[in-house]
């Protein structure tokens, strides 16, 4: 199902919500259940509205940009978690990319950019992760450990 599909299913279940009252019989309820199942096959935008639950549900806050929007420094600072002195200096670095504004001092964020960034940490955050041994490694170690213990046990008892 394409995403401007999926939008007019939401468009069509907020509307179906603004008409709903206590008068509303069951099959209005039915009506609006099919139009979310209908939105929710959908994993990309089921995992993101997962996502929106879970961090509102635990008193954060939600911004949302697009992708093709152009943020402060300050706004990219937010978003990032830093000092918007740390976000000038990854300017200056070149680790981000921004473009002064025309006859100004202000630059601009591809929000894009931020978005790339984030996923960086994300990724060398969770790399170190996917290079762990499994659970088979983890239990001939404890058994090579019982058999020392056990060696050394022997050896002091006999």
């Amino acid at each position: 199902m394409s995403l401007p599909y999926i939008a007019t299913y939401l468009q069509q279940a907020d509307e179906a919500l603004e008409n709903m009252d206590d008068t509303s019989t069951p099959s209005d309820s039915e009506e609006l259940l099919d139009l979310f199942r209908a939105i929710l096959r959908e994993p990309r935008l089921r995992q993101r509205i997962h996502e929106l639950v879970h961090a509102l549900a635990h008193g954060h806050e939600v911004v949302l940009t697009l992708a093709d929007d152009d943020l402060t420094s300050t706004q990219a600072a937010l978003r990032l978690g830093c000092s918007r002195k740390h976000v000038n200096k990854m300017i200056a670095a070149g680790t981000l990319r921004a473009y002064r504004l025309p006859e100004s001092d202000h630059q601009r964020i591809p929000a894009a950019e931020v978005l790339r960034i984030l996923q960086q940490r994300d990724e060398q955050f969770w790399s170190p992760l996917t290079d762990l041994p499994g659970p088979e490694a983890f239990r001939d170690a404890l058994a090579r450990s019982r058999r020392r213990v056990d060696a050394i046990q022997t050896t002091a008892g006999g």
